[in-house]
């Protein structure tokens, strides 16, 4: 029981159905490899140190891309960096051959991806020179385009963000960029229990003595009943 105590704490942490982001999987995986280690040290497990060892080996493989933290995971970073309870705390405990400066790389890289999804959203602006403007044509316009005021407004936001000491989500609200971006990197779901839910909320809706309900009807009624907030 001990031994599989903290992955089934932590596969029942990720499947919860309330307050539960994307930016939870990669601390959450830090977080079990520093309790089988203090079982370890603890030296409580007499006989089962090689599963733990087995266990562990098999989740690093499993989550290999995680765990060496590659470009391609850097929507997971950026989700867990821009939740305020976690941060980029748990770098140096999901591999502890990352040293500061990894995590300083990674905060930089953080802020580059929050700058570039800030200047999509600046839309350029044609400016009419004059009402005969429309006849002229030389190839090119005149557009305004501040996205470089927007960058470096994020970029302060993000600064400020870091070194802030709550860890209330509600801390997002003095940060809009950053909370947009939280919104986007935060959209899926670490596991699939959720949609499963949904889904089994969705058949005991659709019975048999509800045959002639219309589709939309369907859909609100699931919504109340999985979402009553």
């Amino acid at each position: 029981m001990e031994v599989l105590k903290p992955l089934a704490d932590a596969v029942d942490f990720l499947q919860g159905d309330k307050k539960m982001v994307y930016g939870y999987l990669l601390p959450t995986l830090a977080t079990i490899f520093i309790k089988y280690n203090n079982l370890i040290k603890a030296e409580r497990l007499v006989y089962f140190c090689q599963i733990v060892s087995s266990l562990t080996d098999a989740i690093k493989e499993r989550f290999k891309k995680y765990f060496e933290l590659k470009e391609d995971v850097s929507d997971a970073i950026t989700a867990s960096a821009l939740c305020p309870d976690v941060k980029l705390q748990w770098v140096n405990a999901l591999n502890p051959e990352f040293s500061d400066a990894k995590v300083a790389e990674l905060s930089n890289m953080v802020r580059k991806i929050i700058s570039t999804e800030c200047a999509k959203d600046i839309i350029p602006t044609t400016v009419s020179i004059c009402e005969r403007a429309n006849f002229f044509d030389f190839g090119r316009k005149n557009e305004v385009t501040p996205s470089a005021n927007v960058i470096s407004q994020s970029q302060r936001e993000y600064c400020n963000y870091i070194s802030d000491p709550s860890t209330d989500i509600e801390m997002l609200c003095k940060y809009p960029s950053l909370k947009k971006c939280y919104l986007k990197f935060n959209t899926p779901l670490p596991s699939s229990a959720a949609v499963e839910r949904l889904f089994s909320s969705a058949t005991i809706l659709n019975a048999p003595r509800r045959g002639s309900l219309s589709d939309d009807n369907f859909e609100k009624l699931l919504l109340l009943k999985v979402n009553p907030f």
